[in-house]
């Protein structure tokens, strides 16, 4: 019966009667979507798009308590759909039920999550229940948010002593590679790395593949899939410290599907030049089977700087190898980079910034480095957001950032304390680093914000779904909100017209008849020949039609889906794409 109430739900959103569907019919709106209303503190939201303009949601959670009263934090999970309604149990899942009641003092901590392109989601996360000692769990949710991985989970790594910071990649075949940081040698931390199969089995040793066993410790690794079933992996490395004297340095290493490392034992350096420190790398594919990286630097002095570097397959360094490429080296600290692709086998760069003096708040500026490691914009970097020096506001710190799809631009956010309270805010930046939106951003929700913590994803059609922990009630809840392709808050608005620059010339209309009770008929615009896809997606994600529409070539076109699939009543998205670029328009079914 509950399916059947949230199926008529559906129906009657997209034929504009929300109003008559209770909790399910939750919509995108200017101050966000609450994801989840327990009594408890939720904190540290991420995020992965979920193929549909939607996104999966995953945090940490403390509404379950212990026996003796205690409470425990847990991993939950919930799905947001293109409309802003969420899709699985109201105020989330757990990642793993089972947890719930058992294993009292373990702790669930610092989840990471990754699409598995079917509508669903693998969670990562460090795990307590050999309390004192932490390992690495991990667990695949379906598109109706059933645990696939058992009712606790998988481990990922279960060896002696504490394991910590996961972060996933796809390996290509319906499986994931995971990577953390490792003491189980002793009190410093190593680089390990495991391959679970679409069946969560493992795939290498038992308790992961050693990437990198120097002297030391190594911390915080990132990962990006190679294009080949394995992953490149960067981390920041102190096997240089010599007592009290050396600084880290930037690692990379290359495992492939087999979990053999690829290149030097113990990885190799991303500059030859160590002077300073590097510290906090983030990294992103390079598009051809290698990396590009951002950290923070020190080598010219006290302050820290923000370098780049792009490593090929074989572990070649393409940048500058003695240096990498200086992004920025304006005065004083630029720290927190992120990067995410140009679309053209470079990247856009975004950071905190206190060039304006070390004891002033700090700004949010980006820049863009070509595929040949040429900066791209103004001499370090374009102002995102940048309150005068005399304006008593507070600082913007803690960018992330999405593409913007083929328009060769970024959608970037942060936390930003100008108000009373602080808030997040939001600014696009087209190719040139030209910044689209209100000047210093969008605010997205004038709501007290209640921590740092946030994230986002690309929507797909050219905006962005962005999560965070809000603290507007008396305890830290997750919320989420969505901007489209201006700068639009609240509902998705029309899609981008013929000739939008951000589009490249693709359109796609609104399907008609809207509902419909078979077939419906879709208007849409290419730019020329290339390939190009119409897809017919249900409410959960999967695939119903696709259609290659690309020899169509330029000028409008029409196409009939839905004719031969005998569609069941309920939510429906059309999605065209070309490239990087994903247009969606929703339409309904009715019996």
């Amino acid at each position: 019966m509950k399916r059947r109430l949230l199926a008529t739900c559906l129906v009657l959103v997209a034929a504009g009667a929300a109003s008559l569907c209770g909790r399910a019919e939750a919509q995108w709106n200017s101050c966000g979507v609450g994801l989840t209303f327990e009594l408890a503190d939720q904190n540290v939201p991420v995020a992965c798009p979920d193929g549909a303009g939607g996104a999966i949601v995953a945090w940490a959670d403390h509404r379950t308590t212990t026996p003796f009263g205690t409470p425990r934090w847990l991993i939950y999970a919930q799905h947001v759909d293109a409309l802003g309604a969420a899709q699985w149990t109201a105020d989330g899942i757990p990642a793993a039920p089972d947890n719930v009641a058992a294993d009292t003092l373990a702790d669930q901590t610092v989840p990471t999550v990754l699409a598995d392109g079917s509508g669903g989601a693998f969670v990562a996360w460090v795990d307590g229940r050999e309390y004192p000692y932490s390992d690495i769990y991990v667990q695949h949710l379906n598109a109706a948010g059933s645990p696939l991985w058992g009712a606790r989970g998988l481990p990922a790594c279960a060896a002696v002593n504490v394991q910590q910071n996961p972060v996933l990649v796809s390996d290509g075949a319906g499986g994931i590679i995971v990577a953390w940081q490792d003491c189980r040698n002793g009190t410093n931390f190593d680089i390990y790395a495991q391959r679970l199969d679409a069946s969560g089995a493992p795939q290498w040793t038992l308790n992961g593949v050693a990437l990198c066993l120097a002297p030391n410790s190594q911390y915080r690794p990132r990962i990006v899939p190679d294009g080949a079933g394995g992953a490149i992996v960067c981390w920041y490395d102190y096997r240089s410290l010599i007592g009290v004297s050396g600084n880290s340095d930037i690692y990379l290493q290359r495992v492939n599907a087999s979990g053999v490392p690829q290149w030097a034992t113990d990885g190799i350096l991303a500059f030859q030049v160590q002077s300073g420190e590097q510290i906090l790398p983030n990294m992103i594919p390079d598009g051809a089977g290698g990396a590009i990286l951002a950290y923070q630097d020190s080598r010219s002095g006290l302050s820290y700087d923000i370098y780049a570097q792009r490593v090929d397959g074989n572990g070649a360094l393409l940048w500058d190898p003695s240096i990498g490429v200086p992004v920025c080296s304006a005065a004083n600290n630029q720290s927190n980079p992120v990067l995410c692709t140009d679309n053209a086998n470079g990247a856009i760069i975004a950071w905190q910034d206190q060039r304006k003096g070390a004891n002033v708040d700090a700004d949010i500026y980006a820049q863009r480095v070509t595929g040949a490691g040429a900066v791209a914009w103004t001499a370090n970097g374009v102002p995102v957001c940048v309150e005068p020096p005399a304006t008593p506001t507070g600082n913007q710190w803690y960018p992330s950032i999405v593409s913007s799809g083929a328009s060769g631009g970024a959608i970037i956010v942060w936390y930003d304390a100008r108000n009373v309270g602080p808030n997040l805010y939001t600014q696009y930046l087209d190719a040139t680093g030209a910044p689209i939106w209100t000047t210093n951003g969008v605010l997205i929700c004038g709501q007290p914000y209640g921590g740092s913590a946030h994230d986002m994803v690309s929507n797909g059609a050219g905006g962005a779904i962005i999560v965070w922990q809000d603290g507007r009630n008396q305890n830290t809840d997750i919320f989420a909100a969505r901007v489209d392709n201006a700068g639009g808050l609240g509902a998705p608005s029309t899609q981008l017209g013929v000739g939008d620059p951000r589009t490249g010339g693709l359109a796609l209309g609104a399907p008609h008849p809207n509902p419909t009770a078979r077939a419906m008929t879709v208007a849409f615009t290419l730019p020329g020949e290339g390939p190009a896809t119409i897809d017919l997606v249900d409410v959960a994600g999967r695939l119903v039609e696709r259609h290659a529409v690309g020899a169509m070539g330029a000028g409008s076109h029409s196409l009939t889906l839905g004719r031969e699939s005998r569609l069941p009543a309920g939510l429906y998205f059309v999605r065209l794409t070309r490239g990087a670029t994903t247009l969606t328009a929703r339409t309904a079914v009715v019996p």
